[in-house]
């Protein structure tokens, strides 16, 4: 009976740990997303030729304020974003400069997917937009 009691005991510390140790990931998942500028390098599963961006800053998220800012190629953008549970995320208020550049085809997909995103997810040193499913876009930290 003792030996029962102490493989209970040994099994539900384990199982305390695990999850403690499963919260403190998930935190500092998010924590890298806020501590970074962000890249873009595919969109849609493509990769980005490096040569279309001009303005190589980067994307960057402000969990105080919930607003991200930055650029993926040539105009300034920002707007708000929300995260949810299970690394659910959205955009809303998002404005963009409107200055022309020689190329826009990087900014002008990435515009067009970011009402798509619904998902991320950082692994490794990258950062995913999904739409739940499918990769939208991929960044690196710079």
């Amino acid at each position: 009976m003792k030996t029962l009691h102490y493989f209970f005991t040994g099994f539900l510390l384990i199982m305390i740990w695990s999850c403690s140790a499963s919260k403190k990931q998930a935190g500092s998942m998010n924590a890298s997303l806020y501590n970074n500028r962000w890249k873009i390098v595919a969109i849609n599963g493509a990769e980005v030729d490096t040569a279309k961006i001009y303005r190589k800053d980067g994307l960057s998220f402000n969990k105080a304020s919930s607003r991200f800012s930055g650029t993926v190629s040539c105009n300034s953008m920002t707007g708000k974003f929300e995260i949810g549970h299970n690394n659910t995320i959205s955009f809303s208020q998002v404005a963009i400069t409107k200055m022309m550049c020689m190329d826009m085809s990087v900014e002008d997909s990435f515009l067009e997917i970011l009402d798509k995103v619904t998902n991320f997810e950082l692994t490794g040193k990258e950062l995913k937009f999904t739409d739940g499913t499918e990769e939208l876009a991929r960044f690196e930290p710079i």
